[in-house]
């Protein structure tokens, strides 16, 4: 697919890879998609997001640079569970 159409199928994809992506993370770090349940767990998980905050930003930018291949991050991933277990 070329032009217009190509762009616009490619963004589809991309945000919807997006989306399974940080919705991986969200449920990770224990999130439930809620915003205003987000708010209340806010400052209980804030020394978590905090510790490994590289981590989770690490994995986020590999998702980014691999068109969110989530195979391609993996060791990304396993680093920031390793981190959250530590804490």
């Amino acid at each position: 697919m070329s032009g217009l159409g190509g762009v616009v199928m490619q963004g589809m994809a991309f945000g919807a890879g997006s989306e399974i992506a940080h919705t991986a993370v969200r449920g990770l770090m224990g999130g439930s998609g809620s915003e205003a349940h987000e708010q209340q767990q806010v400052a209980p998980q804030q020394p978590v997001q905090d510790m490994c905050s590289q981590q989770n930003q690490d994995f986020l930018n590999c998702l980014q640079y691999n068109n969110n291949n989530i195979g391609a991050c993996q060791n990304y991933l396993d680093l920031f569970k390793q981190c959250k277990g530590q804490y």
